[in-house]
């Protein structure tokens, strides 16, 4: 568990095997080969970050979290790129 004390403006409860369940699902439902490329290496960050948390100190865990949670929510608002037209 974090500390909330290190950064109360980290979500301790925050599961990286549910992000990166979120992200097997958006890239299931994209066709755009690059989103699909994004969201599994972000799926694949958030596996690696999930099976290495036991051996991390509370701050490396929270900083961890923050710098992943920041690029999960940029790339799943980002809207799916749209198809080339010609």
């Amino acid at each position: 568990m974090i500390d909330p004390m290190i950064d109360p403006k980290i979500d301790p409860k925050i599961d990286p095997w549910a992000k990166a369940s979120e992200c097997e699902r958006a890239a299931d439902a994209t066709t755009d080969p690059e989103r699909w490329a994004v969201l599994t290496e972000l799926r694949d960050l958030w596996i690696s970050f999930a099976n290495e948390t036991s051996f991390m100190s509370d701050a490396d865990r929270t900083k961890e979290i923050a710098a992943i949670d920041v690029l999960h929510a940029a790339t799943l608002a980002s809207p799916a790129r749209q198809p080339d037209p010609c």
